[in-house]
């Protein structure tokens, strides 16, 4: 491999992608695709620079194709796990006040761990219930409003009035999560939830960002717009709505299934006691797959049923 940049070809930078796909990192493990795949666009802006600057005259990479990503299914946290990790967050204390406010901002709000590491005081509006994400990246310099749930807001107006305001650590800084070291980092964060996985004695441990995989899930199942989804996950691509739209679907038809496999009438009462509407669903046979995209989305409320009855 030369070693002057003037001397790179085509065949030097696919030997080396190609290299990154069958050769083992320094631990031992595979690389995956998706590395050789941001290695692949580094290079690209890397030549072009080059280009740019004069050092060469062309790019090496011209009409290259980067390597093919195989899609991986979107993991989503199961909502009994969920329950189980707010349960340790009960008592009054600052840490479990804390925690609760970051794990459901996470769930209501559906952020990335840079964003809500970045919060300020004055990105939450207690008054309106809105919370302001501004983007980790400083140099896109895109901000989204987005509204808080009423258990979000209430757990985020504990912690703000309650048990920060009372904390040492929050002196002298402005910084929405604060430790007794003061603000916390994005470590801070991953180690916070880690905890909780542990204390709940969940098998595994759940990242920060499955956490914004499962509000989008929800938000999916629940027939929320592709244009509002944009906009709340500060999304630019559509690439993430399909692939949050198939895993929604999977997740529908499955119950839709179901219901349906016995009895080709199933009433759903859903609602608090002395529900307020039903929606009654009539299917023959193995017909659930052509059901609307809109009606699959009612079933989304299964997590709310208080009353059943099939027919």
């Amino acid at each position: 491999m030369p070693t002057a940049v003037a001397s790179l070809t085509r065949e030097h930078v696919e030997s080396f992608i190609d290299w990154l796909l069958t050769t083992p990192a320094a631990n031992g493990r595979a690389r995956s695709a998706s590395t050789a795949a941001t290695r692949f666009r580094g290079l690209q802006q890397y030549f072009r620079w080059l280009v740019d600057d004069g050092e060469i005259t062309h790019t090496p990479m011209l009409r290259m194709r980067p390597p093919r990503l195989d899609e991986d299914e979107v993991q989503v946290v199961p909502d009994e796990d969920i329950r189980k990790v707010l349960a340790t967050c009960r008592s009054r204390s600052f840490e479990d006040r804390r925690d609760e406010a970051v794990l459901r901002l996470f769930l209501g709000c559906g952020m990335r761990l840079g964003e809500l590491t970045a919060l300020r005081l004055e990105d939450i509006d207690l008054n309106d219930g809105t919370v302001r994400i501004r983007s980790a990246n400083a140099k896109r310099n895109r901000e989204r409003t987005v509204a808080m749930g009423a258990a979000t807001e209430r757990a985020v107006d504990r912690y703000v009035e309650r048990a920060r305001a009372e904390h040492y650590g929050s002196r002298n800084t402005d910084r929405l999560w604060v430790g007794n070291k003061g603000p916390l980092t994005d470590s801070g964060i991953v180690q916070l939830i880690r905890r909780r996985c542990v204390k709940a004695e969940l098998k595994y441990l759940i990242h920060p960002h499955a956490l914004r995989h499962s509000a989008a899930h929800k938000h999916k199942e629940r027939g929320t717009s592709d244009d509002d989804l944009m906009y709340l996950f500060g999304w630019t691509s559509v690439q993430m709505l399909h692939r949050y739209g198939r895993s929604a679907a999977v997740c529908l038809f499955t119950i839709a299934r179901r219901l349906t496999v016995r009895r080709k009438t199933v009433t759903l009462r859903y609602g608090s006691a002395g529900s307020v509407a039903h929606l009654t669903l009539r299917m023959i046979g193995s017909s659930y797959r052509q059901a609307s995209t809109s009606l699959c989305a009612r079933f989304a409320t299964l997590k709310r049923a208080s009353v059943w009855k099939k027919t």
